[in-house]
């Protein structure tokens, strides 16, 4: 690893001190390197800042949800770039504000099994013994399960909408994530600056908290990246098949089951949104693998 010189002042004279750089700090130096992550990473920023103007870029109430059949079924032109429903809901509208739902539900249902999947990880690797047998074989029941009949079996229960689908996304989530942390905590635990913080007599929850978690977080946000463009396409899913957000929502699923019904004569409401699904996922991809190749120690030289 490179090291970086530092002046300092000694009775001989100036003196360079070589300091290590962080890992997050290296890591980051290999992330600029790759040009297919960071255009990832501009992406997805300008993606962000696109759901979080939304409001300034078309108002919700008028152009994304109010029904105007005069202007119904209208190409692509001038005044409306992306068309019109068939309800006259101008398609623009629509694609910006159902980024911000799409981005809140893949990245929000990532969040909430990262939190979960923290609680139960940090549990089951720290402590270990039956507990960790007991959680282990619950998380293999999740795993053992297909992530898209789990999440539609969990909003059968729960019932529809964007809160519960993040809800129910976040739980099919949370298998990975536990099983990840486990393994973090288990190749750290027995560290000698873990010993020392036990035998300072630190709280196992301090210990968990402040110098267990923070050594896993570099593969827990490179895990979570890549969930996310995943998480999105299932939010999706959900709302295509009517049990996710619900019209008159404008989510990118709820587009296309709405678009297919006029195909055949506006092929447009369907390709639009499916083409910010699938710019808004490769984004995210690429971000993470850039992100997994960031972190992996086999290329720190």
């Amino acid at each position: 690893m490179k090291k970086k010189a530092f002046p300092v002042e000694s009775s001989g004279g100036t003196e360079k001190v070589y300091k290590k750089r962080s890992q997050f700090t290296s890591a980051m130096r290999r992330y600029r390197k790759s040009k297919l992550a960071v255009l990832g990473l501009i992406m997805v920023i300008f993606l962000v800042l696109i759901a979080l103007s939304a409001d300034l870029l078309a108002d919700y109430e008028t152009d994304a949800i109010r029904q105007n059949m005069s202007i119904r079924l209208e190409e692509p032109n001038a005044e409306h770039i992306f068309g019109t429903d068939q309800y006259g809901r101008d398609v623009f509208a629509r694609v910006v504000h159902g980024a911000r739902i799409s981005l809140l539900g893949g990245i929000g249902s990532n969040i909430f099994a990262v939190i979960i999947g923290l609680i139960i990880g940090s549990i089951a690797g720290y402590f270990g013994g039956k507990l960790d047998n007991v959680l282990m074989r619950l998380m293999d029941i999740l795993m053992a399960l297909p992530f898209s009949i789990l999440a539609i079996a969990i909003v059968a229960g729960l019932g529809t909408g964007l809160d519960k689908t993040i809800i129910a996304l976040g739980i099919a989530s949370v298998a990975p994530f536990v099983r990840l942390i486990r393994a973090s905590i288990l190749s750290i635990k027995d560290q000698e600056y873990i010993e020392a913080a036990k035998s300072c007599g630190t709280s196992n929850f301090r210990i968990i908290y402040k110098h267990i978690i923070p050594n896993v977080m570099g593969p827990l946000i490179v895990q979570l990246t890549q969930n996310v463009g995943r998480n999105i396409i299932s939010l999706a899913a959900l709302s295509f098949i009517g049990l996710g957000v619900q019209a008159p929502m404008p989510e990118w699923g709820t587009m296309l089951s709405e678009g297919k019904q006029v195909l055949r004569f506006s092929p447009y409401l369907v390709t639009i949104p499916g083409i910010a699904i699938v710019i808004t996922v490769m984004a995210f991809n690429l971000v993470g693998d850039g992100l997994r190749d960031a972190f992996d120690p086999r290329l720190k030289n």
